[in-house]
């Protein structure tokens, strides 16, 4: 049995998460296993031989249907590798305008009232390696801290922002950063803010139950207007007010 468990599965979406993993799982099963899938076979002995099937086997049992359809006829495993490579990886063109708009992303990023410093820490973090798969341009990690602290809510986190900007962060990593601004979360007792209610619900409750308020008055009047035209018909004739109506009358009184 395999140790290192099955490959990783790839579906046809998330190739670069795939492709990292995939190259770790074929180092892990040896280093001549990688070489023949990266570089291809150094001659036909039967270890070579050897080291090409092992390779081709796991990168084939890591496929779903849709891809393994396209790709089961290659013949070694670095045209397999070469192959699923050109069918997802994502040309100049694209990926130039990918990175232009998850860069505008990361311009416009900012910490939310109901995240702490972990959650943004992982929004970014996830945001930075998009863009650094795309090979593009890297953010590298004295850009990642700066855009972690200017990101974060003002004022509660003013103070180790400037501690930490007074200690060259540029000799610190993220996570070292990440630590010390959770360290001020506790110390300091900051909590998310709890999201706003949203008043569009309300107004919209207040509105419906203000038009059923005018015709449960106007109700009112045409009764009325009727007994008059009517004067011999009794009062135990008149039709209440339909109980949900009424009710929804009363919260609008609570409304307003």
């Amino acid at each position: 049995m395999d140790s290192l468990g099955p490959p990783p599965r790839f579906d046809g979406t998330g190739f670069q998460r795939w492709k990292v993993l995939m190259e770790a799982h074929l180092q892990a099963k040896g280093l001549n296993i990688w070489r023949v899938t990266s570089e291809g076979m150094k001659g036909n002995s039967q270890q070579e031989k050897q080291h090409d099937v092992i390779a081709k086997c796991a990168i084939l049992n890591s496929l779903g249907d849709n891809v393994f359809n396209r790709v089961f006829d290659c013949k070694n495993a670095k045209e397999l590798w070469k192959t699923i490579s050109e069918n997802h990886e994502e040309t100049k063109d694209v990926a130039n305008k990918k990175y232009h708009v998850l860069i505008d992303k990361l311009h416009s990023f900012k910490q939310l009232d109901h995240e702490n410093t972990e959650t943004i820490y992982s929004r970014l973090n996830i945001l930075v390696n998009e863009i650094n798969s795309l090979d593009v341009k890297k953010i590298d990690d004295l850009k990642f801290i700066r855009k972690i602290l200017h990101s974060l809510r003002r004022p509660e986190y003013d103070l180790v922002i400037t501690i930490l900007y007074e200690k060259e962060i540029n000799i610190l990593t993220p996570n070292q950063v990440l630590n010390k601004v959770i360290a001020h979360e506790l110390r300091h007792e900051i909590k998310p803010r709890a999201p706003p209610s949203s008043p569009t619900h309300s107004a919209l409750a207040c509105k419906q139950i203000k038009k059923l308020k005018k015709m449960a008055i106007k109700g009112s009047s045409s009764e009325e207007e009727k007994e008059e035209e009517c004067p011999n018909s009794s009062n135990d004739e008149k039709e209440p007010m339909d109980p949900n109506l009424y009710m929804q009358v009363k919260k609008m009184n609570k409304c307003l």
